[in-house]
């Protein structure tokens, strides 16, 4: 009975692994060379698990592998447009599909997570390879994102009874970037499936979207230090920022996602309404400024959102302890990836879809707020902006268009009208979100992580 209770609630580590090494024949022509390795061991307690992973690769073969677009995946798996599934219409393999079987052949164990690592080895170089679940061998998982190289999370498992059976399906490919990938993904490179038991009680535990009650204390003021947003009156009219006709449609601070181990905190709306002038004033009465900030990069806007988003850091909880860049900072192009997979550049298309943030309540969330990134493509072809653009109405200023200035003023913004991304001058007053990377210490005392009974939390 006494190992059955440890393996029942052990905080220790039960892992899986699997490797997926890499051969090469040249370019971005690649495949994987599959090997499989079980090691089922509680790290530190030494005591046997009668568990047993298994991985057989279901679709595609060892042969060269072609790069792929993320919104042609769904298509490749089901082999439309190609000779069959994941393999395009040039007979090139574009993708694999594996399907990883976990049984647990002993004692019922709770809370395990799964997670996917994907790395360049023996002097190759990657910076594409990319992952995503799917339900089965042809559809891609709803909700799923575009996972990267680093570490993340393929599943969570509250318990897993004796002789239960978990099937996954996961698709790698090489994501096409539309520029030369010869030099950026070459050599060898290889995978790790890692199944885990994990600590329930920590922050860095629990799903992304779930609410968190925390308070800012950095230089924030009044409600919005706890997440309230600006121009709120009710939880039926949750505030706005630029224009009331889109009014935020959550409230308060949800984990964004969880990286390294920690939690990253964000706010729900937007705590703030913020607008730059040309000599870099900042204004936050909700109201549009004046001129527009005319550097290249526009480095004082950005500067002026972190600024702002520093404000609600808390040094009790905040990664090192300190509230600096690292631990607090405005929505910028990492945090929108680690949420949908995808970059700001490449949903900046016109591109409503829910690989760019549509229907996730992380990102499509009611109302317009900026991101901390500039729009550095001075060549997008489209539609031509007015030569006098304050004069442009706030829903038509459309940079997917001809002739933009050549000269990047532009930072990019979540746009509720059309729901994706799309970029605009600094003087417009879009809200801030700011983001809290949190310590890896920091634990649920409370709550179920919803709106009415968000997550309390505490650390030490």
């Amino acid at each position: 009975m006494g190992i059955k209770k440890e393996l029942f609630f052990s905080k220790g580590f039960i892992i899986f692994t699997l490797i997926l090494s890499l051969l090469i024949i040249g370019g971005t022509y690649s495949y994987f060379a599959f090997t499989y390795e079980n090691d089922s061991t509680i790290v530190g307690n030494v005591v046997g698990m009668d568990m047993s992973l298994d991985v057989e690769l279901i679709v595609g073969d060892n042969s060269g592998m072609v790069p792929l677009k993320d919104s042609a995946l769904n298509s490749a798996i089901n082999g439309t447009g190609g000779v069959s599934a994941c393999v395009d219409a040039n007979s090139n393999l574009s993708c694999q599909v594996y399907k990883i079987t976990l049984t647990n052949n002993g004692s019922p164990i709770k809370d395990i997570k799964g997670t996917i690592e994907l790395y360049a080895k023996n002097g190759g170089t990657y910076t594409d390879l990319k992952w995503r679940e799917l339900t089965n061998p042809t559809t891609v998982k709803e909700g799923s994102i575009v996972n990267g190289m680093e570490s993340s999370l393929l599943a969570k498992i509250d318990k897993i009874e004796h002789n239960e059976v978990l099937t996954y399906y996961i698709a790698v490919y090489i994501q096409e970037t539309d520029v030369d990938q010869r030099n950026s993904n070459k050599g060898d490179f290889g995978g790790t499936v890692t199944f885990e038991t994990y600590d329930s009680s920590l922050l860095s535990n629990v799903e992304p979207g779930s609410y968190v009650a925390y308070t800012g204390n950095n230089g924030c003021s009044g409600n919005a230090c706890s997440g309230q947003n600006a121009n709120y009156v009710s939880d039926t009219d949750m505030g706005y920022c630029a224009s009331s006709d889109y009014k935020f449609n959550v409230n308060g601070w949800r984990v964004g996602y969880i990286s390294d181990g920690t939690a990253y905190l964000v706010s729900a709306g937007a705590t703030t309404c913020l607008c730059t002038n040309a000599d870099g004033t900042v204004d936050t009465s909700g109201s549009d400024c004046s001129s527009y900030e005319e550097t290249n990069g526009a480095p004082l806007h950005i500067a002026n959102l972190n600024s702002e988003a520093l404000k609600y850091c808390n040094s009790n909880y905040a990664y090192g302890g300190v509230c600096n860049s690292s631990s607090a900072w405005s929505m910028q192009n990492d945090d929108f990836n680690q949420i949908t997979g995808s970059t700001l550049s490449t949903c900046f298309d016109g591109d409503s879809s829910t690989d760019c943030g549509l229907n996730n309540t992380l990102i499509d969330n009611g109302g317009f707020y900026w991101y901390a990134t500039q729009y550095s493509d001075s060549t997008y072809q489209g539609v031509s902006l007015s030569d006098t653009p304050l004069s442009v109405s706030l829903l038509s200023v459309e940079p997917m268009l001809n002739n933009i200035d050549s000269t990047p003023y532009f930072v990019f913004t979540w746009n509720p009208n059309y729901r994706d991304v799309r970029i605009n001058y600094s003087n417009y007053s879009y809200g801030v979100r700011p983001v809290l990377r949190l310590q890896s210490s920091v634990q649920v005392a409370g709550g179920s992580g919803t709106y009415e009974d968000p997550y309390q939390i505490s650390n030490g």
